[in-house]
């Protein structure tokens, strides 16, 4: 009797095939999730450690923060914070890491505003500050554990800028504390993580907030708002 080599015929080479299609639509999204939750336990790291430097600041500037300079272009180049010192620039001698202030999961933003490893060797960041807070003392914010210092933005940059910022210095009022991305609900801050993002409170800690759960009153402002308000409206500080 003559043996003969028994090879896959076509339907059992398409049952394979959608095995591991199927296999692969199961698994692909939980390796995407597993790598995105490592980014952002990698962007958390990151604002602690600005926490940090932020706390040993305030220690060193009679429990002040960071001067108001809003709009910095390649802010963290020392000559540019000895000139215009900013709310992130000027912790850098103390988290002595440039690294910190972009997390891991945002595109680079196209144009003028790119991070630039080249021009900008030293400045890249997708981390927002609060302009309620900055240049103020912490003894004239009520609750600094409850009130946010940063908040992320959905892709980096070499410009460090104000979301609340200062709509009118004469008038006290500020603007902008949420921004919604277009048509829709999704928002261009606190949306980086799980329909969420890192924050950085002005005592130094920092956690993770849905968006959604985001109010005025979380940066020093009043009214109290939900995130639903129109984007436009003008707060004053809540202290």
């Amino acid at each position: 009797m003559r043996s003969r080599n028994r090879a896959f015929t076509l339907i059992e080479l398409l049952v394979v095939i959608a095995i591991i299609a199927i296999l692969a639509a199961i698994l692909f999204p939980v390796f995407a999730q597993a790598r995105e939750k490592a980014r952002a336990t990698a962007c958390l790291s990151n604002l602690k450690q600005v926490g940090l430097a932020l706390m040993m600041y305030t220690q060193d500037y009679d429990e002040t923060n960071p001067p108001y300079n809003d709009g910095v272009v390649n802010f963290n180049d020392p000559a540019v914070v000895a000139r215009t010192p900013n709310f992130l620039g000027v912790l850098t001698p103390y988290s002595k890491n440039k690294d910190i202030y972009a997390c891991p999961s945002v595109p680079n933003v196209t144009g003028a505003q790119a991070c630039d490893p080249v021009t900008y060797p030293n400045s890249c960041t997708s981390y927002l500050g609060n302009a309620a807070v900055i240049g103020a003392t912490l003894a004239v914010i009520p609750n600094p554990a409850d009130v946010v210092y940063t908040q992320e933005l959905f892709n980096k940059r070499n410009y460090a800028f104000m979301r609340p910022r200062l709509l009118s210095a004469a008038a006290g009022t500020y603007q902008w504390w949420h921004f919604p991305r277009g048509i829709g609900t999704l928002e261009n801050y606190t949306t980086v993580h799980m329909e969420g993002g890192n924050v950085l409170f002005c005592d130094g800690h920092a956690k993770h907030r849905k968006a959604k759960s985001m109010r005025s009153s979380d940066y020093g402002l009043a009214p109290d708002d939900p995130i639903t308000v129109d984007y436009n409206k003008a707060y004053t500080r809540a202290f």
